[in-house]
């Protein structure tokens, strides 16, 4: 993810959280339907870790995914590519 080239769409890294529960995870009625918990994103670029089998990354607490921040993420993302010379 993180060796990507410029000229390429950028990946988005979801982390979904959910409660020790699996019971908690996820409710559905016929008027809603509720996960529990929270996803975070992160977009990751750098060099490639030298670990071979694992790589700890941080992702901030400010990165929740919400529908404001999906529509950010892609308005950035669609900026970005409008920009890149041909």
């Amino acid at each position: 993810m993180v060796s990507r080239d410029p000229s390429e769409t950028t990946l988005l890294l979801i982390l979904l959280c959910l409660p020790n529960s699996q019971a908690e995870w996820h409710e559905s009625t016929e008027t809603a339907t509720t996960m529990r918990h929270c996803c975070y994103w992160q977009i990751l670029r750098g060099e490639p870790s030298e670990n071979a089998s694992t790589a700890r990354i941080h992702i901030p607490a400010v990165n929740v995914l919400t529908p404001v921040a999906l529509k950010s993420l892609l308005a950035v993302e669609r900026t970005r590519r409008q920009n890149q010379p041909v």
